[in-house]
């Protein structure tokens, strides 16, 4: 991601199998991405969702962020200039969740609505 970049970001992090967390989490992260795309109106700025699928070609990047275990989920916001010495993603900005954690769509809409400044 290039700066500037006049919008957000949000990425699950996840594994495509063997992982009913995982299942479970992206299930519930489709259902927020549909209301943010169905609710355009009450965002700020674009906010670009995706998901990243850990593999041998792309672990760099789950490392690079300290991601040792999945599910995780983060927020990039929009910056105009990003110090390319601080790190990526804020503590804030990232959610490890837990299997004894509630999970629900409407927790990781929560999540996003407060990191994005968002109503959705």
């Amino acid at each position: 991601m290039k700066n500037p970049r006049p919008y957000d970001v949000v990425i699950l992090y996840t594994v495509s199998s063997n992982c009913d967390l995982c299942e479970e989490v992206l299930s519930e992260y489709e259902s927020v991405v549909y209301s943010y795309l169905k609710n355009k109106d009450k965002v700020s700025r674009p906010v670009f969702f995706g998901m990243m699928f850990y593999s041998k070609e792309n672990h760099r990047f789950f490392i690079q962020h300290g991601f040792k275990t999945v599910p995780h989920l983060t927020v990039s916001l929009a910056k105009v200039q990003r110090n390319e010495a601080e790190e990526f993603y804020k503590e804030e900005d990232k959610w490890f969740v837990r299997p004894d954690e509630i999970y629900t769509a409407d927790k990781i809409l929560e999540f996003f609505n407060k990191r994005l400044g968002s109503n959705v």
